[in-house]
């Protein structure tokens, strides 16, 4: 799900954003007799959600662009592990985003 308002032709945008994973019922039965089981293999079977707010500033000129974002990621500040990652991702997080286009 993800929502974005603009305003002033343009220049001043926000938005949110929430990207959900459910539990994964759908195992191999072979996994927990696994000689190699590990516990990243469970772990990461876990459901999780994950909310972003962001905000920024855009100048225009012509086919030129420079943007400006401020965001923050996690906003619940829960650990949580995707499918195949050995490290869970990081609590909440900040986030300062420079975007330069057309420029020469």
């Amino acid at each position: 799900m993800s929502r974005s308002w603009r305003l002033r032709r343009e220049k001043w945008w926000a938005g949110y954003s929430v990207r959900t994973e459910t539990e994964v019922n759908r195992v191999s039965p072979l996994l927990l007799d696994s000689p190699f089981l590990i516990a990243q293999d469970l772990l990461g079977l876990a459901g999780f959600s994950v909310h972003r707010i962001a905000g920024g500033y855009d100048w225009r000129s012509g086919d030129q662009r420079i943007g400006l974002t401020l965001s923050l990621d996690n906003l619940a500040n829960r650990f949580y592990r995707e499918q195949y990652q050995f490290a869970p991702a990081r609590g909440r997080s900040f986030s300062l985003q420079l975007h330069i286009r057309g420029v020469k």
